[in-house]
């Protein structure tokens, strides 16, 4: 029988690997006190000097939605229409002010908020790419402030099968860069970000054709 210690592990091991982003919502609204518990538990990640430097603000009014994701539109490529379709975004906010690591700060917050969110038995996906001015135009976010994420939120509509991931002896030294345990397997090649390509792009046809079959309905 497994002990308290080794049963906690399993649990946050299986939640950390069943998380996915999550691109195709229903229609269903999300109960603020799941988005409540779900900051609250964004709140308890680390911070340089305990600044906490991040704020956040949820959308849920669905043409402030829709107004997002016209400004998250990529250049040809609406790879971002899941913000409009999402019931709730929550736009991530980190402080310059208030401290020199406020980029690392709101990143780990965000982390976080997307494994509460799973645990709570809802979809997100993290977004980066965005018009910061005009994000900040629509919400009156502050000038001083640094818009680090969109996140579109809600109950998931797709069951996105396991990315891709290099083995932990692919990234991972020991003592020294370029020092492989002398128990693990031979050097690999080293493949930097390249498995991350053709997800980029397997997406932006995903979105056009589905786009395009929304349109043709």
């Amino acid at each position: 029988m497994d002990s308290p210690e080794e049963a906690e592990s399993a649990l946050l091991a299986d939640l950390v690997r069943r998380r996915r982003s999550i691109r195709r919502f229903q229609n269903r609204c999300v109960p603020q006190e799941l988005l409540r518990r779900a900051l609250d538990m964004a709140r308890w990640a680390p911070s340089g000097a305990n600044r906490q430097a991040w704020h956040f603000v949820i959308v849920t009014d669905a043409q402030t939605r829709s107004d997002l994701a016209t400004a998250a539109r990529a250049a040809l490529f609406d790879l971002n229409a899941h913000l409009r379709e999402a019931p709730v975004v929550i736009v991530a906010c980190s402080n310059p002010g208030v401290s020199k690591w406020h980029l690392y700060d709101v990143s780990a917050a965000i982390m976080c908020l997307l494994l509460a969110l799973d645990a709570l038995g809802l979809g997100a996906c993290w977004v980066g790419m965005f018009d910061e001015k005009r994000v900040k135009e629509l919400l009156a976010i502050p000038a001083a402030l640094h818009v680090a994420a969109l996140v579109p939120v809600g109950y998931t509509a797709e069951e996105p099968s396991p990315p891709p991931r290099l083995e932990v002896d692919e990234i991972a030294f020991w003592q020294r860069w370029g020092s492989r345990d002398p128990g693990g397997p031979p050097l690999p090649r080293t493949r930097f970000g390249r498995r991350g390509v053709p997800s980029v792009l397997g997406r932006a046809l995903r979105n056009l054709i589905s786009n395009a079959l929304r349109r043709r309905r």
